[in-house]
């Protein structure tokens, strides 16, 4: 007995052939598994990382400047040169692959402070009696700055080995600053002003005409996991501050730093991309 070979049928009203019951069955159940949360991906769309976190920082900074001691007056001494030390808080947002694959972006929300010091010394001795003799005092002029500012610290990051280094600029400003400026008897023993204090307050010469920081920074940091998506970094740094912000003369510091942050991980979960769509 010859079997019935099987033919399409054909749609009464167009005439145009529909596919067999079983041709039909296959696509229903192939479609249905490409819903299935177990069906075949064609990739996955990898997010960029992203690392949040925040530091504290300090440094020993190195002052230069070109102040007079009296204002409009050089012949009486000028400040050149002084130290000061800062310290500052941070948060931070890196994204490690935002350039390329060992090219982030770091970028940081700074509070700092900051206290500096120049010394001038007069440029005639001052000669008094003790004790029946002429004696030359030791004097100094210092002018003492304190300053809050907020800055953006924007670095590119480039990873290097176990080191994590980077290049970028402080962007911001100085919230406050004030100025004080004194006469200071260093010695011989216990020689004082007539008032019997070794100290008296100047009329200071420094205005401060300008509030914005632009600032240099060059870092490299020490990446060390810590687990659970933790990352502790410590850093040094050197930071220069570019812009004087007085009036009459300049001021400006070369900063070296020592830091510490800690990053945790909140990269986004990878987002899967089926076969034939999105």
């Amino acid at each position: 007995m010859n079997s019935t070979p099987m033919h399409s049928v054909a749609d009464g009203a167009t005439g145009r052939p529909i596919a067999a019951p079983a041709t039909m069955l296959a696509l229903m159940i192939v479609a249905l598994l490409a819903g299935l949360p177990g069906a075949p991906l064609a990739h996955a769309q990898t997010p960029v990382a992203v690392l949040v976190g925040g530091g504290v920082s300090g440094g020993i900074g190195i002052e230069s400047a070109d102040v007079p001691v009296y204002a409009g007056d050089g012949g009486c001494g000028t400040f050149e040169e002084g130290s000061s030390a800062s310290g500052a808080i941070d948060g931070r947002l890196v994204l490690p692959t935002f350039f390329g694959p060992a090219v982030g972006l770091d970028a940081r929300l700074r509070l700092g402070y900051g206290s500096a010091q120049l010394t001038a010394t007069p440029p005639t001795a001052t000669t008094v009696r003790n004790g029946g003799a002429l004696v030359e005092l030791d004097r100094e002029y210092r002018m003492d700055r304190s300053t809050v500012s907020a800055t953006v610290d924007l670095l590119a990051r480039f990873a290097a080995g176990p080191l994590s280094l980077g290049a970028g600029a402080s962007l911001g400003a100085r919230l406050s600053s004030t100025f004080e400026q004194t006469d200071n008897i260093l010695g011989p023993g216990a020689s004082a002003f007539s008032d019997g204090s070794t100290s008296i307050a100047m009329t200071t010469a420094a205005t401060e005409s300008s509030t914005f920081i632009v600032a240099p920074i060059v870092a490299a940091g020490y990446p060390i996991a810590l687990g659970a998506g933790g990352t502790l970094i410590p850093e040094l740094s050197l930071r220069f501050d570019l812009l004087s912000s007085l009036q009459d003369g300049s001021w400006r510091s070369v900063e070296p730093g020592l830091g510490v942050g800690i990053l945790f991980d909140l990269t986004p979960a990878a987002t899967p991309i089926r076969e034939g769509g999105g």
